[in-house]
């Protein structure tokens, strides 16, 4: 799923991962709460100068490598703004780059994965950032489920991936299949409790057992 990059959007996404209020934007680069909350909304277009000036004072707070800003360079403007700790994926196609991050719809207050493609000519440092940021959620997993992916493991969750797009184009239920599974595992990781959770992980479970018996 992926809104509209204006960069109101952006300003939102970025603003609740750092965990700053409104307050704390407008005292960073000079405007009211109030124009905040105008520029989120769409109700008016951010500037782009303001952006610029918000980035620059956000890259100071935040550790060396933590931030990676997306360009559309034909158009000069950001269409995206990742940091670590909200990165969800990354993908290098034919053409072009994908990467994933975490975000809160506006209107319903729901977490979903947010998808940005982006053209890699000008934005090969996000390519480069997306590959370290990708190993490093390999090796969290490894670390927290106990599971050392090795080549065939890497290999057996590739195959699967391939299957379920083969899949796809004759089976449209696989496609709500898969959105359970983004909404349990997005669920799983805003869980405040372990009950909460546990819960989300083993709705993810049967969406996942689901899916792969269909595939068979």
């Amino acid at each position: 799923m992926s809104e509209q990059h204006t960069l109101g959007k952006i300003l939102r996404k970025l603003r609740i991962d750092l965990g700053f209020s409104a307050e704390d934007i407008s005292g960073l680069i000079g405007v009211t709460t109030r124009m905040i909350s105008a520029w989120e909304s769409d109700a008016y277009p951010m500037p782009y100068e303001r952006m610029e000036l918000l980035l620059m004072k956000i890259e100071r707070k935040v550790p060396e490598g933590g931030l990676v800003i997306v360009h559309d360079v034909n158009r000069h403007t950001v269409i995206d703004v990742v940091t670590e700790g909200n990165f969800a994926g990354f993908s290098l196609n034919p053409d072009n780059a994908t990467i994933k991050s975490l975000a809160i719809d506006r209107r319903t207050g729901r977490p979903y994965i947010h998808e940005t493609t982006f053209n890699i000519e000008g934005n090969e440092h996000v390519v480069e950032v997306g590959f370290k940021w990708k190993r490093n959620l390999l090796l969290n997993f490894q670390s927290e489920f106990g599971a050392e992916l090795d080549r065939s493991m890497i290999a057996v969750i590739e195959s699967i991936i391939r299957l379920v797009k083969d899949a796809e184009h004759c089976n449209p239920t696989l496609r709500q299949l898969k959105d359970q599974i983004e909404h349990a595992s997005n669920g799983y990781y805003s869980a405040k409790t372990p009950e909460e959770r546990n819960a989300y992980q083993l709705e993810q479970d049967k969406a996942v057992k689901d899916l792969l018996k269909m595939v068979n």
